[in-house]
Parts: C-alpha cells; sequence; structure tokens
C-alpha cells in the first residue's frame, strides 16, 4: 500500500464568515485515474469557489462545476475511463459522477453514508475525508 497524498481544503459559508478545513487523503491504488484527475483539478486549482450543488441527505454531497464556464469545458468535457472498483463507496468517500462509462469529468461526490450499491454501478472511490 502505497502513502496517501493529502490535500487541504478551505470550505467556505456563503452566508457568513465561518470556514472550515478539510483533509482529503487521495488513494491512487483504489484508482489511479480517477486520483490522478483529483490532483490535477486541485493544481488547476479548479475547485475555488465551486459551490455544493447536489446534497441529498444521507446519501451524497456533489461539487465540481466551476464559476468559470471554460474552465469546465477545458476539464468538465475531457472525460477520463472508469477505474475498476477496489473498495467500497463507504462514508466519507470521494468518487467522481459520471455520466455514463468511461464518462468522469471533473464532478466529485462525497458518500454521505455507506453506499454500496454504488459499487456494482462502477462508482470508484479514490480518496476519503
Amino acid at each position: 500500500m502505497t502513502a496517501p497524498v493529502v490535500v487541504k481544503m478551505t470550505l467556505r459559508n456563503l452566508t457568513g464568515p465561518e470556514t472550515a478545513e478539510v483533509e482529503v487523503e487521495v488513494r491512487r491504488e483504489w484508482a489511479p485515474l480517477g486520483a490522478n484527475r483529483f490532483l490535477d483539478l486541485v493544481r488547476a486549482n479548479y475547485f475555488d469557489e465551486c459551490r455544493f450543488h447536489r446534497v441529498l441527505p444521507d446519501f451524497i454531497i456533489q461539487w465540481g462545476i466551476p464559476k468559470e464556464p471554460e474552465q469546465y469545458r477545458k476539464w468538465g468535457d475531457a472525460k477520463i475511463r472508469d477505474d475498476e472498483v477496489v473498495t467500497t463507496n463507504a462514508r466519507g468517500t470521494l468518487t467522481f459522477a459520471t455520466s455514463g462509462p468511461d464518462a468522469r469529468g471533473s464532478q466529485i461526490f462525497v458518500n454521505m453514508a455507506d453506499n454500496a450499491s454504488l459499487d456494482g454501478q462502477g462508482f470508484a472511490p479514490f480518496a476519503r475525508v
């Protein structure tokens, strides 16, 4: 097992001054293509000013649509192949959303519950909070 890459992210409340620091442990051995894409997006500051746009209590929280449309065209439209699912969609894991086979772009969700039902649908976690 390789050591995780730790990414620190700051979440900001849009209606107030509150912020929260989150550490994401990226695990390349779980999903190398997804992990590498996430790290590329972080290096490109892609997630700056992204908002949570899909919140389903006790299921997932999704984000990954940037403020600037050209960023989405560059990254969101540049789909990557699927990774094999080697770990379950447990609470706290991060997974790419997809629009079909080999269609992961830039939208990510965090599992807010144990969502093992997503494993058989090809959703490969690549990190955990």
